[in-house]
């Protein structure tokens, strides 16, 4: 049994990533009784859109009220709301400003960037949202919600 020095190791990851997978909640950020999925909003979180730039956006805040990082939804009442976000992006070095040498640039050698964000919302009952996020040029990002309900 040469590989059973690795199944210890390889059974902790595994039950690490499983106890991870479980631990996902959704947050309620609203006071009072739980209330049914038609009286209010869901917001998803979008960890991870690939496209041309892999890039993500993450809920921190609803209201100036943190987030859990183990939260991958939250619960709001109809109406207006700040959010705050992380948002994460995967660029390549031409994409951060650097000269591009088509000898030398290794464009496989992206960096993840972080930046913090806040927008307002407005959201309607009984719909579900996820976050979009797009970087500007300047290295700020835009954000707005997409209706995602029955998707």
């Amino acid at each position: 049994m040469k590989y059973s020095k690795y199944l210890l190791p390889l059974s902790l990851v595994f039950v690490s990533l499983v106890s991870a997978g479980c631990a996902s909640t959704v947050g309620r950020f609203y006071s009072g009784p739980e209330r049914p999925s038609g009286k209010i909003a869901v917001i998803k979180n979008n960890p991870m859109i690939r496209d041309i730039v892999d890039r993500g956006v993450v809920i921190s805040s609803v209201d100036g009220a943190k987030v859990s990082l183990s939260t991958y939804a939250v619960e709001v009442l109809p109406g207006p709301h700040t959010l705050g976000v992380q948002c994460s992006f995967r660029v390549d070095p031409t994409m951060l400003g650097g000269p591009f040498e088509p000898t030398t640039t290794n464009v496989r050698q992206s960096q993840l960037r972080q930046y913090p964000a806040s927008f307002d919302v407005r959201v309607e009952a009984g719909h579900v949202y996820q976050p979009q996020v797009f970087l500007r040029p300047d290295q700020t990002c835009k954000v707005w919600l997409v209706d995602v309900t029955g998707r």
